[in-house]
């Protein structure tokens, strides 16, 4: 197409890694969305970050 098999070949490899990527990650979304345990992650992730003692939220901590 372009003249040169080595170009072909690397423009191959790039649709290829790219597809594989969307794959993996559209992959991760659907088991991020059916575990439901982003916000649990998410709050670990930041607790351990600041080195503080994490929360626990219950419905006896939130008085409306």
């Amino acid at each position: 197409m372009f003249g040169s098999e080595l170009l072909d070949v690397v423009i191959g490899m790039v649709f290829v890694f790219l597809l594989l990527s969307l794959i993996c990650s559209a992959v991760n979304e659907l088991l991020e969305t059916r575990l439901k345990n982003r916000a649990g992650d998410l709050e670990k992730g930041i607790t351990g970050l600041l080195g503080i003692t994490p929360v626990s939220w219950t419905s006896s901590t939130i008085t409306a």
